[in-house]
C-alpha cells in the first residue's frame, strides 16, 4: 500500500473548502455586502 504525502498548505486548502461547503448562512441587515458574504436577489422582469 502507498502512503499519501501532502503538505500542510494543501491540507489548509482542503479544510477551507470543506468549511466553505458546510458553513450556515446568517441573515444580516443593515450594512452593504461585503467580502465573502452571500447575497440572494430576488426580482420579477417585464418584456413589454
Amino acid at each position: 500500500m502507498s502512503r499519501l504525502s501532502i503538505d500542510q498548505a494543501q491540507l489548509d486548502e482542503f479544510l477551507e473548502e470543506r468549511r466553505s461547503e458546510k458553513a450556515t448562512l446568517i441573515p444580516v441587515e443593515g450594512r452593504a455586502a461585503q467580502l465573502g458574504d452571500v447575497a440572494i436577489v430576488d426580482f420579477e422582469g417585464i418584456i413589454p
